[in-house]
């Protein structure tokens, strides 16, 4: 309503880009050869708080894993939290996209308050749990709703986890709902391109037209 009323458009609403390439194409650029073990809990976290913490590390007792923690890879967000390095986690200061796609693939279990740790985790069909976030539920509830997996986010309690790992994502259901999204949103978007290439070539013909109207009159002048 709003971009209608201040913009003369209407927006409807469609799923994160992420979702519009299949889990095959993220395969292709994954390092084969990243340095991860063999069996883990990946957790991605941008607010390495105690109480996240706290459930990272029930986590990996419950399930009797290693973890491998990636925190917010921008350094001065990251000093704001003091140490964090309190537990026997396998932590990463920087890991470029090809393995973190492989961390996120190859886990066992994914832990993350991100919002795109929790879409790849999805798209990767992987057991996960997400944090309560850093901003807001925002894209997070937006998510929840659209794929009714309300017990997998805004996790704040040990008691959460325990639920969440009783009770093994479906993801027959979830794939149904988003495979029908994602054609939908690939069809808007091509139909949006393709007025937005009429448009455009509308326009370049208007000008040259102006620009040999303009020549003819210059041409009549002299």
């Amino acid at each position: 309503a709003l971009c209608e009323e201040e913009f003369g458009v209407k927006a409807s609403w469609t799923l994160d880009p992420v979702w519009l390439l299949p889990a095959e194409e993220y395969e292709k650029v994954m390092e084969s050869e990243a340095d991860l073990p063999d069996e883990f809990i990946f957790a991605y976290i941008f607010q390495p708080l105690p109480d996240k913490l706290n459930m990272i590390k029930y986590l990996s007792d419950k399930l009797g894993k290693k973890v491998v923690f990636v925190p917010d890879l921008n350094e001065e967000h990251r000093r704001q939290f003091g140490e964090f390095k309190i537990y026997d986690f396998i932590y990463y200061d920087s890991m470029t996209v090809p393995v973190w796609l492989t961390a996120v693939k190859n886990a066992d279990f994914v832990i993350t308050d991100s919002y795109h740790g929790m879409c790849f985790s999805i798209i990767f069909r992987k057991q996960f749990a997400a944090l309560y976030p850093r901003d807001g539920m925002g894209r997070f509830a937006d998510i929840q709703s659209f794929l009714n997996i309300s017990d997998r986010i805004n996790i704040r309690s040990t008691d959460e986890i325990e639920k969440a790992l009783f009770r093994p994502i479906d993801y027959t259901e979830i794939e149904s709902i988003l495979n029908k999204k994602i054609e939908h949103d690939r069809d808007e978007l091509r139909d949006t391109l393709k007025k937005t290439r009429v448009k455009y070539m509308d326009t370049l013909i208007k000008e040259l037209e102006d620009v040999i109207l303009a020549k003819k009159i210059l041409k009549k002048l002299n």
